[in-house]
């Protein structure tokens, strides 16, 4: 008996249920389902998979580094600095090469400040003072220079004098430039190095061509279709696509945004993934109106005199700000995503049944009378609403309508005796399901709300000392303030491992280096007077200096001098910088759930603590440090949070990776390596002025920190259920397309699953047989 009862369950389970239709022969309702039923697939074709590559697995979270490093000379001179030149370790601002710099265009300088007491400048309105009193000893002016003394300064008693101060004397005066002071720096450019990876298809790329030509950077500028792996850009061609002029911007500086778009397909050509550039202003809104716009900010230079006293020259410098932002999205096809688009565009598909029922059943005065009786094919009523009396009566009509909403309504099903599409659907339900409890629930945990908005501090500090002995340098120990750059522990900061002094530069005139090709010349028509050398160190004089009538020569200029020689290092000169020690302390917090965490040494607490030697991180990122270190490179250190916040505190802890960003993965890009330029200024005991050049080879490194913290939330759980739930009518599609087109007996099957219905008006022994035979078989 037992037997029997669990055989005819088991051959039940793998019978194959479908609902069942009736079909209306209403050409206005048929045209209307048809029209919804193509405009779906229009909109899944077309918008989904062919827009919006539905049928791909997308990444967003693009790694990238940026570096940039400026070319180009100028010449000022004004009463207060004299006549000097400016070369990019003087108009870069930092000079370091990074994705936001500042580029003077203008400036004024208050030279020889010394800390004493002076007059404050009488345009502060706070500074004025009729007598002693309004100037109380110690109060600070508001945006002032300094402390008041508690002296008012007057020409006489009856003027309005300014308080004294104490600060560096002599104060700023106001000034407003008139045009820019760097007249030629539109014509400076900017060479845009741009390194991305996306860690999930572990794909990476550069914005530069991959090529062996050394020569390719140096003759080649920016055009999208002649030279678009070219990232070499001239100010003034930047500022006009941003839709302004530069000498206009220039005059009070401004702020432009270089936004670098990733869009890579990774289903086609590993070339066809390119970037694209769009320029905009950043400090003016549309209107053209605000305030604000313009840029401008104060730096000094620190010196001291023969007796030991500190003396400094401030500079208040008007210039562009560049900021640039990489954004990029990264596709691959997935199966996954291509199912759940499919079965998504099938689900949508019962809005066209949900309408098509909606209109029979509550708009059915649209259609003619004899096709009133489609009200009511899926189910029998409780009680008639369908005599003609009451359709011809408006009170009836709406009492009938209103009565139904609150009948119930459920699915006709049909069971088809066919074991292989039987076993066929439960094997689909059962991949739909191990899909939803596997992938959706355990790996991707759809039950939690989810927050990826992490807010997130990064603190660096370097420890290590090493020691150079070079004829230019002499003998000198470098420590932590020596080699970080910037020294203040940012999150993306420099470490030296070799570098060229070119010492006690002075302005003067001196040949160009004759390695710079546009300095070479072999009489003065070709050293224009006041032409900048492109790629050069200063402006030309309009002489040639050669040994002989017969020799090339090379232009003379108005520069720093001596200009700096080529150098190439043949080995990392801090020898030991593989042993410096980097201690990254990162504070993170989730504002959504009010959690925070931070990571920093503890002996007890924190084994793990994030203190790391230089030398593993590049060996963690697959590469020998003292290679990399000879010409510089750049490295980017991960830090991801994964906090499950069902768990305990002590379960979200951060996980790091590492990865070299200035190398592709084919390796060839002649833009590997990184150095830049930076200089020390000093006075000597006459007040001249005087210089050197350093320029320096490192690791650049990048941190860069993501994160996800997810919690149980019944919304999510339940969205992610009802879609599972929803997917489950993709199998009995694909079943009924098997039982309709590819089974021998589909004729068949389509005669008992679509049921013609037919234009007469049923006697109450026709329903009674009709609602027997309906209840028979009616599930739910």
């Amino acid at each position: 008996m037992a037997g029997r009862i669990f055989e005819k369950c088991f051959s039940s389970f793998l019978d194959y249920k479908t609902e069942k239709y009736i079909v209306a022969k209403n050409r206005r309702v048929g045209v209307l389902y048809r029209l919804i039923q193509l405009s779906i697939i229009g909109y899944i074709i077309g918008w989904v998979f062919v827009t919006k590559k539905a049928y791909q697995e997308t990444e967003e979270a693009i790694q990238t580094s940026v570096i940039t490093k400026l070319k180009g000379v100028s010449v000022t001179n004004t009463s207060e600095s004299g006549l000097l030149v400016w070369g990019p370790e003087d108009y870069v601002i930092p000079p370091q090469g990074e994705a936001v710099l500042f580029v003077v265009t203008s400036f004024f300088e208050t030279p020889n400040q010394k800390l004493g007491y002076c007059a404050e400048n009488p345009t502060v309105l706070s500074s004025h003072c009729q007598d002693d009193k309004d100037c109380k000893e110690g109060e600070k002016i508001v945006a002032g220079h300094g402390v008041m003394t508690g002296r008012c300064l007057k020409k006489d008693e009856n003027s309005t004098g300014t308080c004294e101060i104490h600060a560096w004397c002599p104060v700023e005066r106001q000034f407003k430039p008139k045009k820019p002071m760097l007249t030629n720096a539109e014509n400076f450019t900017i060479y845009i190095k741009n390194f991305i990876q996306f860690p999930k298809f572990t794909f990476a790329k550069s914005n530069v061509l991959e090529t062996t030509d050394e020569s390719y950077l140096k003759k080649c500028q920016y055009d999208e279709e002649l030279h678009p792996y070219c990232p070499i850009f001239r100010l003034g061609d930047i500022t006009r696509r941003a839709g302004y002029n530069f000498q206009d911007m220039a005059t009070f500086g401004g702020s432009i945004g270089i936004m670098i778009e990733w869009d890579c397909d990774l289903d086609k050509d590993y070339s066809s993934c390119h970037p694209q550039y769009h320029f905009t202003r950043l400090d003016i809104h549309t209107s053209n109106t605000t305030i604000t716009k313009g840029f401008n900010f104060r730096h000094t230079r620190y010196f001291r005199n023969a007796t030991g006293k500190s003396f400094r020259s401030l500079f208040k410098v008007y210039g562009v700000r560049f900021n640039i932002m990489v954004h990029g999205k990264a596709g691959k096809f997935s199966i996954i995503p291509t199912a759940i688009n499919v079965a998504s565009g099938l689900t949508l598909m019962g809005a066209v049944s949900t309408i098509y029922n909606f209109l029979k059943l509550y708009y059915l005065f649209l259609l003619p009378m004899d096709s009133q009786f489609l009200i009511s094919p899926h189910y029998v009523p409780t009680h008639s609403t369908l005599t003609a009396g009451s359709c011809r009566m408006a009170g009836s009509f709406f009492k009938g309508r209103f009565s139904s909403l609150f009948d119930y309504k459920t699915e006709k099903y049909i069971v088809a005796k066919n074991k292989k599409v039987g076993v066929l659907y439960r094997l689909i339900q059962l991949s739909i399901i191990g899909y939803i409890i596997g992938w959706v629930f355990i790996s991707k945990k759809g039950y939690q709300e989810t927050d990826e908005a992490i807010q997130s501090s990064v603190i660096t500090k370097l420890k290590g000392v090493s020691v150079t002995n070079t004829s230019e340098s002499g003998l000198l120990v470098w420590g932590p303030e020596d080699y970080v750059i910037p020294p203040q522990g940012e999150a993306v900061l420099f470490v030296v491992t070799s570098f060229f002094e070119t010492p006690n530069q002075k302005l003067g005139y001196c040949a160009e280096n004759p390695k710079v090709l546009g300095g070479q010349c072999r009489d003065d028509d070709e050293c224009k007077e006041g032409k900048m050398v492109e790629a050069g160190n200063g402006i030309m004089t309009g002489q040639c200096l050669r040994k002989d009538e017969n020799s090339t020569g090379t232009c003379e200029i108005h520069a720093w001098c001596p200009v700096e020689r080529k150098f190439k290092p043949k080995k990392p000169m801090l020898t030991n910088a593989e042993n410096f020690t980097i201690y990254i302390k990162n504070f993170i917090q989730f504002p959504k759930f009010t959690f925070a965490k931070n990571v920093q040494y503890d002996e007890e607490h924190h084994p793990y603590c994030p203190i790391f030697r230089l030398g593993d991180i590049t060996r963690r990122a697959g590469y020998n440090f003292q290679d990399m270190a000879t010409f510089g490179g750049s490295i980017g250190i991960m830090i991801q949070w994964d906090c499950d916040l069902d768990k305990g505190y002590s379960n979200c802890h951060p996980q790091y990776h590492f990865t070299r960003l200035d190398v592709s993965i084919s390796n060839k890009t002649i833009a590997a390596g990184f150095n830049f330029r930076h200089t020390r200024y000093f006075k000597n005991a006459a007040g001249e002025s005087f210089r050197s050049l350093f320029k320096v080879y490192g690791v650049r490194f990048n941190i860069m920190v993501h994160g996800k913290a997810g919690k149980f939330s019944i919304i999510p759980t339940a969205i992610n259920v009802a879609s599972g739930l929803a997917l489950m009518g993709a199998g009995a599609f694909f079943c009924d397309m098997v039982l309709l087109y590819l089974m021998k007996k589909g004729n068949s099957y389509r005669e008992r699953k679509f049921e013609g219905f037919r234009k007469k008006k049923p006697t109450s022994e026709d329903n009674s047989v009709a609602n027997t035979k309906e209840q028979e078989k009616l599930t739910s």
